[in-house]
């Protein structure tokens, strides 16, 4: 009879207030940016910083190791702002790159304005009384052989500022004479390497198409979210959400219908010394994957249910990251129905079975709600497969890390805990050797790695943690970046 009284409280419907659950799960690193909003990002990535060109220069880099050229991502009756961008997608066209640069400037205190060329949108920022141009999309920045940054009316009264790069025919892309890399480089000369148009575009396009160039009020002042959305990463009890460092065949979500893949392989990276360590061991950009699930321990916690009993059990899958599909898993005493709704609005969406959930439903949005009918639940699992940038995430450097993890709100009758996967990678040859040999500098031919992962896993108190890394270094002229595998965040 006590067991039976205890059910029936353990099963009563539960507010939303009520909830408990692990809100905003953050991690801070002392060795990254931190990629929860715009504002951290440019806060973070130029700390220290002295000039507005270090910082411009700072912030352009930064938006370069998370995105690449691809067809604009779209969603259907949704906005992509600058944030879901970087966060679920990773690409856009040159409107696009402009229009998120813009944002990541503003938030920074620095004026902006769009520019347009012949089949060409770009964008320059202002500081020193002055206009400057950088093009994320063509990889390219307009420096003088003083090291200042030109604007676009500066190339088109004196072109020779963009037609005095250097070709290099054996690895594809340009340099500045200054800028060309050098067997007898130090340490901090390489780097600094910084290669130019390295998608093969050339440089007298550039020279002709700031000529042309004028300004324009192309897509107002930038790409902010319009809708809310937020990074915060929040789970119940019986949830966890494994961000992965690898793409699942047909795992992919863009309203285009296209999958997405860089077009032009890894020429973006494979000799940048700014962001080729980072993406070199993941090969050409693309989508990676996770998995948000909800698989609940039911004879010990219902607190992950937004509703449990009276033969209803309501749940609220909800994540930063676009679901690509999902599927249920679930066993009840007696008939037992599926309802799942979103903000697409579909017939057929009730009365379900376990399995795949209709794509119409659950495919390119971030919050779903499933509804079960059945006397009794005895088994559930609930999965979204779910894209996001692997290049916005956590990652790992060569040499000490400390990461800060806490969350704004944690649950108080359930663990939360941390789980970090990572190969050590170690490169076999120097950047001088692969230099002189006419190799390219970031194309993880030369480098090895660990067979098994490390894996760290630590329990996140009310208060939050520290937890160290010490990345083995390879002891060459350049240190090899880890392969992250995965992050698993779960509450039990």
């Amino acid at each position: 009879m006590r067991y039976a009284v205890l059910l029936s409280v353990l099963l009563y419907p539960l507010s939303a207030s009520a909830l408990d659950e692990a809100k905003n799960i953050r991690i801070i690193s002392d060795r990254h940016p931190d990629f929860y909003s715009t504002k951290t990002m440019v806060d973070t990535v130029t700390k220290g910083l002295k000039t507005d060109q270090e910082k411009v220069v700072a912030i352009y880099d930064l938006f370069r190791s998370m995105t690449y050229h691809l067809q604009y991502p779209e969603e259907k009756g949704a906005h992509v702002g600058t944030l879901k961008l970087l966060n679920a997608y990773g690409w856009t066209l040159c409107g696009g790159q402009a229009s998120c640069l813009i944002t990541l400037y503003q938030d920074a205190g620095y004026k902006t304005r769009y520019r347009g060329q012949p089949g060409h949108t770009t964008m320059e920022v202002f500081y020193g009384n002055a206009w400057h141009y950088l093009d994320s999309f063509l990889k390219f920045v307009a420096f003088r052989p003083d090291g200042t940054i030109a604007s676009q009316e500066d190339i088109g009264a004196d072109p020779s500022i963009a037609l005095r790069l250097v070709k290099d025919d054996q690895r594809e892309i340009t340099w500045y004479p200054e800028g060309k890399p050098d067997v007898n480089w130090t340490a901090e000369q390489w780097a600094k390497a910084r290669p130019m148009l390295t998608c093969r575009d050339e440089k007298e396009n550039v020279a002709s198409g700031c000529k042309n160039s004028k300004v324009i009020d192309w897509g107002g002042t930038g790409t902010r979210d319009q809708d809310g959305y937020k990074t915060d990463i929040n789970l119940r009890p019986g949830m966890s959400l494994k961000l992965r460092w690898e793409a699942d065949p047909d795992g992919w979500y863009t309203a285009v219908g296209k999958e997405p893949a860089h077009s032009c392989g890894t020429r973006d990276f494979r000799n940048d010394c700014i962001i080729g360590p980072k993406l070199e061991a993941y090969g050409k950009g693309s989508y990676s994957n996770g998995d948000l699930v909800f698989e609940p321990n039911l004879a010990k916690n219902l607190g992950g249910f937004d509703q449990a009993g009276n033969g209803i059990y309501v749940v609220t899958m909800k994540s930063p990251f676009v679901v690509s599909h999902a599927d249920v898993e679930a066993q009840g005493e007696g008939d037992l129905t599926i309802d799942v709704k979103s903000r697409l609005k579909v017939e057929g969406a009730n009365g379900l079975k376990p399995g795949k959930l209709p794509d119409e439903v659950v495919r390119g949005i971030y919050e779903y709600v499933v509804t079960i009918h059945t006397p009794k639940l005895t088994k559930l699992k609930i999965h979204s497969l779910i894209q996001h940038n692997r290049a916005a995430r956590p990652f790992l450097l060569p040499g000490k890390n400390t990461w800060q993890v806490k969350a704004d709100v944690a649950p108080k009758n359930a663990k939360l805990t941390l789980e970090i996967a990572y190969k050590n990678r170690q490169h076999t040859k120097s950047l001088k050797e692969r230099w002189a040999q006419g190799n390219n500098l970031y194309d993880n031919r030369f480098a090895k790695e660990d067979a098994a992962p490390t894996v760290v896993t630590k329990e996140i108190p009310a208060n939050g943690t520290s937890i160290e890394f010490d990345v083995k270094p390879d002891g060459t002229d350049d240190l090899a970046y880890p392969r992250m595998v995965y992050l698993l965040y779960k509450v039990e």
